[in-house]
C-alpha cells in the first residue's frame, strides 16, 4: 500500500501530459520523462512535510487541512502544472481532468485515519478520524468521492473532456463498495484495511482510465 502514493503522483503527471496530448500539443520526450520522474519525489516530500505539521499540531481541523486538503491540492497542481510545462499555457482541460482524480486521492488518507482510529482513541490523540463518529464515517467518504464523479459527468456532458473519459466512472464501483464496508463493518480492522485498499484502487483506476480516455479519444470515434 505504501507504493500507491508515489504511483498516484506519477499518474497526476501523466494526466497532465495526456491532457496536453488530447488537445493536440506535441510532447517533448525530455520534458515528458522529466515530469514523470520528478512527480513522485516532489509529492512524497511535500506529503511528509504536511504530515509532520499535522502531527505537531494535533487537532482535527489541522489534520484535515495538512493531511487531506493540501496533498489533494498538490496533486491537482501537479496535473495542471505538468500540462502547463509541456503546453506553455494553462488549460481548463487539465484542471477538469485533475480535479476528480485529486478528490478521490484525498479519500485515501481519510481511510488510513479510520484504520488508525482505535489506536488514536486509546492514546488520546485528537485526530480527524477520532473526532468522526463511526456512523458518520461513511458520510465523509461518500461526501468526498461523490463530487469527483459528478464533476466528471458534468465535464464529459459539456464536452470539456472527451466522452471516452466517462469510462473512469467505473471506479465508482470500488468507492461504493468501500462506503458499504464502512457502513457495515466499521469496527472490523480487517474490513477497514480492505476498504482502504478499495479506495486506493478507486483512485488509481480512475486516473488510469482518465489517461486512457484522453489518449484514445481520437482513435475511438464512437465515443
Amino acid at each position: 500500500m505504501k507504493a500507491i502514493d508515489p504511483f498516484l503522483a506519477v499518474l497526476a503527471a501523466a494526466l497532465g501530459l495526456a491532457a496536453a496530448h488530447a488537445d493536440g500539443v506535441a510532447l517533448d520526450p525530455l520534458k515528458a520523462v522529466g515530469a514523470l520522474l520528478l512527480a513522485a519525489p516532489a509529492f512524497m516530500g511535500f506529503r511528509r512535510t504536511t504530515l509532520r505539521v499535522a502531527g505537531d499540531i494535533a487537532n482535527p481541523v489541522t489534520e484535515f487541512i495538512f493531511a487531506l486538503l493540501l496533498p489533494g491540492l498538490f496533486l491537482l497542481v501537479l496535473v495542471s502544472g505538468t500540462d502547463h510545462f509541456v503546453r506553455g499555457a494553462w488549460s481548463w482541460s487539465a484542471f477538469a481532468v485533475g480535479l476528480p482524480f485529486a478528490l478521490l486521492a484525498v479519500c485515501l488518507p481519510l481511510m488510513r485515519g479510520f484504520e488508525a482510529r482505535a489506536a488514536d482513541l486509546e492514546a488520546g490523540r485528537a485526530t480527524l478520524a477520532a473526532a468522526i463518529a463511526p456512523m458518520h464515517a461513511k458520510l465523509w467518504l461518500f461526501g468526498l468521492s461523490l463530487p469527483a464523479y459528478l464533476w466528471l459527468v458534468l465535464q464529459v456532458g459539456r464536452d470539456a473532456l472527451p466522452q471516452a473519459c466517462g469510462a473512469a466512472l467505473l471506479s465508482l464501483l470500488f468507492s461504493l463498495r468501500a462506503v458499504r464496508m464502512l457502513l457495515e463493518d466499521f469496527d472490523d480492522a480487517a474490513e477497514l484495511a480492505r476498504a482502504t485498499r478499495l479506495i486506493a484502487l478507486a483512485a488509481a483506476s480512475h486516473g488510469v482510465l482518465l489517461i486512457a480516455g484522453l489518449l484514445l479519444a481520437d482513435r475511438l470515434p464512437l465515443f
